[in-house]
């Protein structure tokens, strides 16, 4: 009897150490698969933030070069000598920063086209607010422009008046921008901090 009983309390102990080896090996291999999601989901969203960057770094290169040549006419046109002179030169004024601010729309359209963006329509950031008797900032550069062009004195001086209206601009579209940046920034740092077991209470 007692060999009998002896037996079975080895063929009991087998199969639990058995039974704990196929446990352990199961949560192993749990822990595998999740840790793989985990950091298969963190290389996603490296690459979304990598790919937001490029797109951020290309749309300030053309928010900065707008802003700089909106802010910069008035001085361009005070160094013409005579009002035909002027004339020419607020004719290449315009000319230029439409081309500026058609650059910056586009950089904005590429990022509503890609996946890093959850707004809609950024090209039309590049317009800044309807906020003058529901004429956007853009508007408001164009007509500044026009007015200019038409004038025979006071040019220099109308054309600072520009200046608010790029402020505009920069200030809707670099709001844009970090709004993004705080939808993005977020989904890394989780990731890595659920990987990690980091709880970021004491970031």
């Amino acid at each position: 009897a007692d060999a009998g009983g002896g037996a079975d309390a080895l063929s009991w102990g087998t199969v639990i150490a058995g039974l704990a080896i196929v446990v352990n090996l199961g949560w192993n291999l749990g822990n595998t698969l999740h840790t793989r999601r985990v950091a298969h989901r963190i290389r996603i969203e490296q690459r979304q933030t990598e790919r937001w960057d490029r797109l951020r770094s290309r749309i300030e290169t053309n928010l900065d070069a707008f802003v700089v040549d909106v802010k910069s006419a008035h001085m361009i046109l005070a160094k013409a000598t005579s009002e035909p002179e002027k004339s020419k030169v607020i004719e290449w004024i315009d000319f230029e920063i439409a081309l500026k601010q058609d650059a910056l729309a586009k950089a904005l359209e590429e990022a509503d086209r890609s996946d890093c963006c959850d707004a809609k329509d950024w090209a039309l950031l590049a317009n800044g607010p309807a906020q003058y008797a529901g004429e956007t900032s853009w508007d408001m550069i164009i007509t500044v422009i026009s007015c200019a062009a038409n004038m025979t004195e006071n040019r220099v001086q109308h054309l600072k008046r520009l200046n608010k209206y790029a402020d505009d601009i920069e200030l809707t579209v670099r709001q844009a921008l970090e709004a993004q940046d705080n939808v993005l920034a977020p989904k890394t740092k989780k990731s890595w901090s659920f990987r990690f077991g980091i709880s970021g209470k004491n970031e």
